[in-house]
């Protein structure tokens, strides 16, 4: 648990600076929040109010999609960092 909490939270070496880290966590976090408020919904409602606890299992879902969203834009900026870099790689080896 330590190793994935030091991983959400240190500046990966692939950013170049600090905004774009920052950037990067207000992303994440915009992402993964709202299934993780969805599954929190579900489950206080199927908890206290519905008689069918057949929708617990929506809980689990909802909490890997918001896991799937918070992953998902990290790699979709790891990857952009990744093609950035290439380029720029090229573009100074040609000068």
């Amino acid at each position: 648990m330590k190793h994935l909490i030091a991983l959400i939270q240190t500046k990966p070496q692939w950013l170049n600076n600090e905004g774009y880290w920052r950037i990067l966590q207000i992303l994440r976090f915009v992402a993964a929040a709202p299934p993780a408020l969805i599954a929190i919904g579900v489950f206080f409602v199927v908890a206290f109010d519905s008689p069918d606890f057949f929708y617990f299992v929506y809980v689990p879902v909802w909490l890997g999609v918001s896991a799937a969203a918070f992953w998902g834009v990290h790699a979709i900026a790891w990857a952009y960092a990744w093609v950035t870099a290439g380029f720029t790689q090229t573009k100074g080896k040609a000068q």
